[in-house]
């Protein structure tokens, strides 16, 4: 199992597609926790003292969408290790999109074009690659050298 033992935190609002989601996550061995939006995953986060291995969220949420909470947890010292993924739908690739896309993501999928097994794939080396990189230090401002964003655009079925 590729994620046996991971934590990831998945935010979104979405019940078909967390279910989705969260039921393949655990057959790959990854213990998942959900958020349904931003302030919920500040509040999951937070109460599990930033024990999640990566989060995968969503853009257009409600009470605090995806780009707000990208931008708060890089604020976060406790959390600037942890990698995000962002997953959205095609319908919604618009300008904030591209602005979360320039928040030091580690991944940027497209739900429609997203095949679970590639994403899978992808979550498990982003994982491998956070775990083998530096930690960011508290009041550090910049990732890790070899940190990059990375766009993928594959079919999530």
């Amino acid at each position: 199992m590729k994620l046996e033992g991971k934590k990831l935190l998945l935010v979104e609002d979405d019940n078909f597609i967390s279910d989705m989601l969260i039921r393949k996550l655990q057959a790959e061995g990854a213990i998942c926790s959900r958020a349904v939006n931003g302030k919920d995953c500040l509040a999951k986060l937070k109460k599990s003292d930033f024990d999640f291995d990566i989060i995968i969220t969503d853009v257009m949420m409600s009470t605090m969408d995806g780009y707000e909470m990208v931008q708060t947890i890089n604020k976060i010292d406790e959390a600037k290790n942890i990698p995000i993924v962002v997953l959205t739908n095609r319908f919604s690739l618009n300008s904030e999109n591209y602005k979360i896309a320039e928040l030091n993501v580690a991944g940027f999928f497209i739900k429609s074009e997203t095949d679970l097994s590639v994403l899978i794939d992808k979550l498990t080396k982003i994982i491998q690659k956070t775990n083998n990189q530096p930690k960011v230090e508290a009041n550090q401002t910049t990732p890790p050298p070899d940190s990059q964003t990375t766009t993928e655009d594959q079919t999530l079925q």
